[in-house]
């Protein structure tokens, strides 16, 4: 993970997820994604929305 830039919205960063198949791609992604969602739920973080 590297960190990118610190934001008015949150902190922006790279994740780097590593596969042995093309076809895992899509799961992990969709695993990775909810695991950061849940412990966001737990820890009461909210997602705020950019308004144009």
């Amino acid at each position: 993970m590297r960190y990118k830039e610190l934001g008015e919205y949150g902190i922006a960063f790279d994740v780097v997820l590593r596969i042995k198949n093309v076809v895992d791609e899509g799961i992990l992604k969709h695993q990775f994604i909810k695991a950061i969602y849940q412990a966001y739920q737990e820890d009461e973080i909210k997602l705020l929305e950019r308004t144009p």
